[in-house]
């Protein structure tokens, strides 16, 4: 209890945003699956199976984590993010947005659904991505629990990646790799 800092907190309303936000997703998810017969079933590759995975995953786990990350990090770290209410507000409208584009990209297959779910979760979470990064490295401290966040935002990045070239090729965007 020594190393935390209560005085670094974010007003309560930012992470709860996240927070309320992740039973809406899993709402939308069992809905989802109410209506979408036993035909979502049959394959995991199936379009509709994708929707709703990634509505699980993005729309839910996700955003239980930023929010708790949110809220959590300055505890730990005892440095407040810098105006965090921009930063919550901006990133949670944008990925919110995104993963509701990212699923309605792969019921109706579009492209350019593809490419906005692309933009929208991409800016999200580079927003908050960059406000959290900024703020461990601005930490000093290599206490264990710092040092594991950064390990793990350090995966969340290289999973990122990979998921936005995914997404890329997915919208048909080739970009030629000539040595």
């Amino acid at each position: 209890m020594s190393g935390l800092s209560f005085n670094a907190l974010p007003p309560i309303d930012l992470p709860f945003r996240f927070f309320i936000s992740a039973p809406l997703f899993i709402i939308a998810c069992a809905l989802f699956i109410l209506f979408s017969g036993e035909a979502l079933w049959l394959s995991r590759w199936q379009a509709n199976m994708l929707a709703l995975t990634h509505g699980f995953t993005l729309g839910f786990l996700t955003m239980v984590m930023m929010g708790a990350l949110l809220q959590f990090l300055p505890v730990i770290g005892g440095i407040g993010l810098a105006k965090p209410r921009l930063m919550a507000s901006t990133s949670h409208i944008l990925y919110s947005a995104g993963v509701i584009v990212l699923m309605l990209s792969f019921i109706f297959a579009e492209s350019w659904l593809t490419v906005s779910a692309l933009i929208l979760l991409s800016l999200g979470l580079g927003i908050y991505l960059c406000a959290i990064i900024w703020l461990l490295v601005k930490k000093i401290s290599q206490s264990d629990s710092i040092n594991s966040f950064r390990l793990a935002l350090t995966s969340l990045v290289v999973v990122l990646l990979l998921g936005v070239l995914l997404l890329v090729s997915r919208a048909g965007i080739t970009m030629p790799f000539t040595a």
